[in-house]
């Protein structure tokens, strides 16, 4: 990767097993989809997951999460992380 990845952590501690597992996980994205030119990971918790709550998507009372295309996306995602 030609730009450093970024690693930011908000509402939660930093941990550097944390920043170098997410690392990991984007220099395998790098190999698999290749010329990424910059990656910047906020890690966030506590006021995501209270907003997604009110909102009703986080335990999936009458919300749609994610879409049809984004749930493909993140399928295919999970597949090259697993790998």
């Amino acid at each position: 990767m030609n730009a450093p990845v970024e690693v930011h952590f908000h509402g939660i501690q930093k941990s550097e097993a944390i920043e170098q597992r997410v690392r990991d996980k984007v220099a395998k994205l790098e190999k698999h989809f290749g010329r990424m030119t910059s990656c910047r990971v906020v890690l966030e918790a506590a006021q995501r997951t209270a907003n997604a709550a009110k909102e009703g998507g986080f335990l999936g009372f009458n919300a749609e999460r994610v879409s049809e295309g984004e749930q493909k996306m993140l399928d295919k995602l999970g597949e090259v992380l697993s790998a």
